[in-house]
């Protein structure tokens, strides 16, 4: 967890991202498909310091399976916002970058955060069932879904500046550093806390 002074000392400015010309609109159909296929693949999470359920379907035929998949390091954050006081994570504004399977942002949601989960277009579709099966549980959730490509970020929609800006597992690909800073520091404000969560991989 940082600040928005300390995350940029914290940022790489070393690499550009290249963007992805792949035809999403085939991989859109492919990814309902694959979601029907693995609806029985479904994650429960206890919150249980705020006695709540978080739910949601991984897809690990996705193109962008690792953005389709409950990682470890999620876990962990996720933990330690169940750790807060009853009540703290009230009102608070969050947005989530890379949101996957939403699991970190509306397990915010579940602790009483309004929360905005962005993703690439082609990670919606998943990232929105999620949703909806939340909500189907729990009509009170405040969250939501939008498109967020970090190339040509509009963030006109955003209440900035944030209560919380939360990346978990984002930062594994080094060409993606300066885009992802670049929209971290531009949603942020003197007092927005800025939580970043990543699994070393590799190290033996």
């Amino acid at each position: 967890i940082m600040d928005k002074s300390t995350f940029n000392d914290f940022k790489s400015l070393l690499f550009k991202l290249t963007k992805n010309n792949n035809d999403d609109e085939d991989e859109e159909e492919n990814n309902e498909r694959n979601l029907t296929e693995v609806q029985q693949k479904i994650q429960e999470i206890i919150l249980p310091h705020h006695s709540a359920m978080v739910y949601v379907h991984e897809n690990p035929l996705h193109r962008l399976h690792y953005g389709a998949t409950v990682w470890k390091c999620c876990r962990w954050l996720i933990n330690e916002f169940d750790q807060e006081n009853i009540g703290f994570w009230k009102d608070k504004t969050v947005v989530e970058l890379g949101a996957g399977t939403g699991l970190a942002g509306i397990s915010l949601a579940h602790l009483g955060a309004k929360v905005m989960l962005t993703d690439q277009p082609v990670g919606l579709r998943l990232l929105q069932h999620n949703v909806d099966i939340n909500i189907e549980r729990n009509r009170d959730l405040r969250v939501s879904v939008s498109e967020l490509e970090w190339y040509t970020p509009d963030l006109t929609i955003y209440p900035v500046p944030l209560d919380y800006v939360v990346s978990s597992d984002c930062i594994y690909n080094a060409t993606s550093h300066p885009l992802l800073s670049n929209v971290i520091c531009r949603l942020s404000g003197p007092n927005t806390l800025i939580y970043i969560a990543y699994q070393e991989r590799g190290v033996p």
